[in-house]
């Protein structure tokens, strides 16, 4: 089933390239939903971050002040605005995610897709 996610829970994911470990964990807690989507200028995606890679970055050395850009994916999955269902589906299976962001034409981020309980949902920001 497809549902339109609540703004404020979608937008309490994505934080801007100069946070630090501790934003990005605060985020993580307060958005319940295990990725954060790091923006750079116009909202631009330009990286993930999972709690494991947090926990693999403290365990090599880097602190909560560290900038996420030093534990983020920089290359991440990502699913374009139009992507077939079956497609992300396929995706997550293959590459055992449970969250690909959704960007549109420019790469800015436009939505995200999470595998829940079961169900895809479909979390997209209002515009």
């Amino acid at each position: 089933m497809i549902v339109e996610a609540d703004q404020e829970l979608w937008l309490s994911a994505v934080i801007g390239s100069q946070a630090s470990i501790a934003d990005a964990i605060t985020s993580l807690e307060s958005s319940s939903i295990k990725i954060v989507m790091v923006s750079g200028k116009n909202g631009k995606l330009i990286g993930t971050v999972s709690d494991g890679d947090i926990r693999r970055a403290l365990i090599t050395g880097e602190t909560l002040t560290s900038k996420i850009l030093a534990v983020m994916e920089p290359k991440p999955l990502v699913a374009p605005v139009g992507t077939k269902i079956d497609k992300v589906l396929e995706l997550m299976a293959v590459h055992k995610i449970d969250q690909i962001p959704i960007v549109d034409s420019s790469n800015n981020i436009v939505g995200l897709y999470l595998w829940q309980t079961g169900t895809l949902h479909l979390k997209l920001q209002n515009k």
